[in-house]
C-alpha cells in the first residue's frame, strides 16, 4: 500500500504521485485531500431537502465528457461536485491508461458491502464526500484464505481475516483511493482488500463516487 503525503494541485502532478500505484507490488494508493466546503454545504442541503435521490450511473465517460448538470439538484455548489468529479475521472483514465471509465454516484442509506472483499474490476477509484470513508487492510495484515467463502459464515472479526484489532484503517473524506481488482494484469488475486464502514442512521446517507476503468 503507497499512502501519497501531500496532495499536489496540478493534474501532471497528480498523475506523477499517483503512479507509485503502478508498482507490480502495490494492491492500492491513496491521496488525502481536505474537505471542500463547497460540496459539503452542497451535499448537506440536498439531504435536508431531500433531493438526492439514489444516485446516478454513467456506462461510459471519455476524456472531452462532461457530466449532465441533470444529473444533481440545482443547488448552490453543484458545479463544484460536478468539476470534481469530472476532474476525479480524467485523472484516473491518465493513470490507468483506460479510454474510458464507468461513473457510479452512491447515496448510501446502509451498508452496502460490510464483509471485507476484492472487486472483481481491473481498477477502481473511490472518493467519499460525506460520511464515513471506505475501509481497508493491508495485505500484511490480512489472512486472504479467509476471504469470502473461507470465512466460514463467521464475520470478518471473529473468522481470522483480520490478523490484530488495529488492522483495519479508514480513508478520510475526500481522499482519493486508487484499488487494484481482480482484472488488474498481473495480481493473481491479490488486489486490494476493502469494505464499507459501519454507518449511523443518525448522520444521514454516505455520498461517494466510484470510477471504474474500462
Amino acid at each position: 500500500m503507497v499512502k501519497i503525503a501531500s496532495a499536489p494541485t496540478d493534474r501532471q502532478s497528480f498523475c506523477a504521485a499517483l503512479s507509485h500505484w503502478r508498482d507490480p507490488d502495490a494492491q492500492m494508493c491513496w491521496l488525502d485531500r481536505p474537505p471542500q466546503l463547497q460540496i459539503c454545504r452542497y451535499l448537506d442541503g440536498a439531504v435536508q431537502e431531500g433531493m438526492l435521490g439514489r444516485g446516478w450511473q454513467i456506462e461510459r465517460f471519455r476524456e472531452g465528457d462532461a457530466i449532465p448538470l441533470t444529473l444533481l439538484p440545482l443547488l448552490r455548489g453543484r458545479g463544484a461536485l460536478m468539476h470534481d468529479i469530472e476532474g476525479l475521472s480524467k485523472l484516473f483514465g491518465d493513470v490507468t491508461g483506460a479510454c474510458a471509465v464507468r461513473i457510479r454516484f452512491e447515496v448510501i442509506s446502509s451498508v452496502q458491502c460490510p464483509r471485507f472483499h476484492v472487486d472483481n474490476v481491473k481498477a477502481r477509484l473511490l472518493c467519499t464526500y460525506r460520511g464515513i470513508g471506505t475501509q481497508w487492510l493491508d495485505e500484511r495484515d490480512a489472512d486472504r484464505s479467509k476471504l469470502g467463502g473461507g470465512a466460514g459464515g463467521l464475520s470478518d472479526e471473529a473468522s481470522g481475516l483480520i490478523l490484530h484489532p488495529a488492522a483495519v484503517r479508514t480513508l478520510t473524506p475526500f481522499a482519493i483511493a486508487l484499488l487494484k481488482g481482480r482484472q488488474w494484469a498481473g495480481i493473481k488475486e491479490r488486489g486490494a482488500i476493502h469494505r464499507s464502514p459501519p454507518m449511523s442512521p443518525m448522520h444521514g446517507p454516505r455520498v461517494l463516487v466510484a470510477i471504474d476503468a474500462l
